[in-house]
């Protein structure tokens, strides 16, 4: 083992004539490797040394230590120093000194040896990797890694001795894997990275958590991302910012604390939180809600497959839940929260809040308005406004000879979800908005011909149970997707001829046409089915294609297709089908073809 002194130059970390063997001495010639001490000290000087290892050829030392120094250490983008060896593995940064590095800037500990010490004195720092069997390494003041950097677990044990992490932007913790490490936070607030998966321990065999005292926050808003818990016991977990992204909430884990909330801004149809498996709770789970139209979504992560939380205390306000089972101690009477609650289908264990059917009124003088003004809703036909509510996904919304006051008025959908939509003997012809936000339908929609349909805002039909559409003649607007997501035993069956700019998608569930005219732009089957019905006519401006799926035109004309792509699923047709494919290819990806697939003009493909 020696000890090498950063010289009074500029100079590089793997260069001779950088290092002296005394404070302030001249060149050894020599360069740090593994078992080499580097000092960075006064007798450096204020100069810069660039660490300029790559990640198969690092600098090297056992340990880094900058007491006294003035000067610059740089470590730019592609940067890797790697600290420790079997004996050691410090790191003192100085707050007199300058650091700055970036976020795929690497300092990997290698050690294999207890009792490593980290200070960083206040400095960003870059990515950091824990990577030594039998290493273990201790922070000795808050850690505060720069916008994207990552902290790897990959071996060894890592203390954060109870100081905080990640406090000015958030920081991403990497440490899925099966090796043998320990993680322990004591009463560190760790906050986390927003985007892509930020809490990682989804592989989380022979990992030791010690966090039972910790604080994890999550303070994302539009950002989606993932905690990963793996399965293991946290102290608290708070998110109260989310707006447009998603928590998604991975491994049976156990909390003490557990709040899942949102902010104040525009919410989309999946926007809140999303749980890919059973949570407990010990302690207290909230999950609020903004307002009545900036509503938290509590979901399970597959729909149709339903997630258990249990919890000791339940504290839930302005919120909605789809295929969530309500245990424990507290109480699932969410019939009179604040806001109410939101039936979405799948739920067990939940007493949700009694559905309604409220009546659209005119109120101040007019008719325009917004779904979410309870000012516009009555709890009877022509009744007094602000009686009613606005629509929670069970509810029956109606819209009647008695709603609509004058002409040109324009009542625009601003709820992420709703249930029943009925414009039966509505007169004035009125137009319905759907928005500039894509939203949940969980019951069925009727229009009548005279008004009009507008917006931007795409439909996704996720209703438990058969429900019907009718859209009253109406062209669905370009930018107005229609998607079938629910489960596969329920269904959307038209009740009338269906004309779309827009696409036609299916995730799961069934789309019956019933045999109906249809004309619309693109079908994309990813799940579920597509039923045209007997004496269908089918036109298609451009093509289909699945990739998952059944599409069913039994006894329907199909014309002006485009091109059909099947690279899996399952096409049924019939021999009466009449299939013209417009001069476009009728094209099969064989190779890719899960299903069988009958060929419209007779025999099959695979």
């Amino acid at each position: 083992m020696a000890t090498y002194y950063y010289r009074p130059t500029n100079g590089n970390w793997k260069s001779a004539g950088t290092w002296s063997n005394s404070s302030g001495g001249a060149s050894n010639g020599l360069v740090p490797t593994a078992t080499t001490d580097c000092v960075l000290d006064a007798g450096s000087g204020a100069f810069t040394l660039t660490a300029n290892g790559t990640s198969g050829a690092p600098a090297l030392c056992r340990s880094l230590v900058c007491t006294g120094f003035a000067g610059t250490l740089a470590q730019g983008v592609g940067s890797y120093i790697d600290i420790g060896d079997g004996t050691a593995g410090n790191l003192t940064l100085v707050a007199g000194m300058t650091y700055a590095p970036s976020d795929t800037s690497f300092i990997r500990f290698k050690s294999t040896t207890t009792g490593n010490q980290i200070t960083t004195a206040g400095k960003r720092m870059g990515s950091l990797t824990f990577d030594g069997v039998g290493g273990a390494w201790t922070l000795q003041d808050a850690l505060d890694p720069v916008a994207s950097a990552i902290i790897t677990l990959t071996n060894g044990s890592f203390s954060t001795g109870s100081f905080n992490v990640g406090a000015s932007s958030g920081t991403t913790l990497s440490s899925s894997n099966s090796n043998t490490r320990t993680l322990t936070l004591g009463t560190t607030t760790w906050t986390m990275a927003t985007g892509s998966t930020n809490w990682n321990i989804g592989t989380s065999t022979n990992m030791t958590l010690s966090a039972a005292s910790s604080t994890i926050v999550y303070g994302g808003t539009a950002n989606s991302t993932t905690f990963a818990g793996g399965g293991l016991t946290y102290g608290t977990l708070t998110s109260t910012a989310v707006t447009t992204g998603t928590l998604t909430i991975t491994g049976a884990n156990t909390f003490g604390t557990l709040t899942t909330s949102c902010g104040a801004t525009t919410k989309t149809t999946t926007s809140g939180y999303s749980l890919g498996a059973n949570q407990t709770v010990t302690g207290t789970w909230t999950a609020n809600g903004n307002s009545v139209i900036l509503r938290n979504f509590i979901y399970s992560n597959t729909v149709g497959t339903a997630r258990t939380i249990t919890a000791g205390t339940v504290t839930v306000t302005h919120c909605d839940f789809r295929d969530i089972t309500g245990a424990g101690a507290g109480s699932w009477d969410l019939s009179a929260i604040t806001g109410g609650s939101g039936d979405c289908g799948g739920n067990s264990g939940i007493t949700f809040t009694t559905p309604a059917t409220s009546y659209w009124v005119t109120s101040g003088g007019t008719s325009t308005g917004s779904m979410s003004a309870v000012t516009r809703w009555a709890s009877t036909s022509g009744g007094t406004a602000g009686t009613g509510r606005a629509p929670l996904p069970q509810d029956t919304s109606i819209w009647n000879a008695s709603s609509i006051d004058a002409g040109s008025r324009t009542i625009t959908n601003d709820m992420p979800r709703v249930g029943t939509l009925t414009w039966t003997g509505v007169t004035n012809t009125p137009a319905f908005a759907s928005g500039a936000n894509a939203f949940e339908c969980y019951g069925s929609v009727t229009l009548v011909a005279g008004m009009t349909h507008t917006g931007a805002g795409a439909w996704t039909f996720a209703g438990r149970a058969n429900n019907t559409l009718d859209g009253g003649g109406l062209t669905w607007p370009t930018s107005s997707t229609i998607t079938m997501n629910c489960t596969n035993t329920y269904s959307i069956t038209l009740q009338s001829n269906f004309t779309s700019n827009a696409n036609i998608n299916t995730t799961s569930g069934t789309i019956d046409f019933n045999g109906k005219a249809t004309s619309h732009t693109t079908s994309n089957l990813a799940g579920g089915k597509i039923v045209f019905g007997a004496t269908a006519v089918f036109t298609g401006s451009a093509f289909m294609s699945l990739v998952g799926g059944t599409i069913d035109w039994k006894n329907c004309t199909v014309t002006g297709l485009g091109t059909l792509t099947l690279t899996n699923g399952t096409i049924i047709s019939g021999t009466s089908a009449s299939v013209t494919v417009g001069g476009n290819v009728l094209l099969f990806t064989a190779a890719a073809a899960g299903g069988l697939a009958a060929n419209p003009l007779g025999g099959f493909v695979r």
